[in-house]
């Protein structure tokens, strides 16, 4: 009975207190709330404060891994994954991720990096890159 309950709250706890991602027409809503501007071009784009002053720089880039084995006889025998290098422009401190682009907005979000007027708080920068640098990634980002 403990673990039912246990995991019932664990549940609710994710559903009610997870944040929503919206983007729209060039604007990011964090639970319904206006929080970034953004701009887009296929995997890359550009964070701004609600003033447009841009605050963070996402570029991706992708790279391959071998299938073992390839599911149908014509497909391609690689898998495609997609990293992000994201770069806080006015530190220039950077990141390398495998996290998607919606996770990487949020995290930046619930970090509270950013104030109002999108000065950022350099520990909480130095914070986050610590916590979601991934050395390995490099590796493959620069064969």
């Amino acid at each position: 009975m403990k673990k039912v309950l246990y995991i019932s709250m664990l549940a609710f706890s994710c559903i009610a207190f997870g944040q929503k991602i919206k983007v729209k027409k060039d604007k990011v809503f964090v639970d319904d709330k206006e929080t970034y501007h953004i701009e887009t071009n296929d995997y890359n784009f550009i964070l701004s404060d609600l003033k447009d002053n841009e605050i963070v720089s996402v570029l991706g880039s992708t790279y391959e891994v071998p299938k073992t084995p390839p599911i149908y006889k014509n497909e391609s025998p690689y898998w495609t994954k997609l990293i992000y290098k994201v770069r806080f422009l006015k530190s220039n401190k950077e990141v390398i991720t495998d996290l998607s682009d919606k996770d990487i907005i949020k995290n930046i979000y619930k970090s509270g990096i950013f104030d109002e007027n999108g000065t950022a708080d350099e520990a909480k920068v130095d914070l986050f890159v610590a916590k979601y640098s991934n050395e390995d990634l490099k590796i493959k980002l620069f064969k």
